[in-house]
């Protein structure tokens, strides 16, 4: 529904910069902090998280939600 009303205020699709935070099995007690900071100037929004490089830290587009999901069960 959002990626509706987006492409009709906008004309574009909207891209999800990044997936969930997955804490595997072995690491369910460790904290993973992630941080979120707006550079209001510059029109830029950075994620940060510690650790990158995996299928929850990839962007994508809403149509691809269902490769996406399946990728992120099978990290768990």
């Amino acid at each position: 529904m959002l990626q509706d009303k987006i492409m009709n205020a906008i004309g574009f699709d909207p891209v999800v910069i990044t997936g969930p935070k997955v804490i595997p099995q072995n690491e369910k007690d460790a904290r993973v902090d992630e941080a979120v900071f707006f550079d209001t100037a510059n029109r830029r929004l950075y994620i940060t998280r510690p650790t990158t490089g995996d299928s929850t830290s990839e962007s994508f587009m809403p149509d691809d939600i269902a490769s996406q999901t399946k990728k992120w069960k099978d990290k768990e």
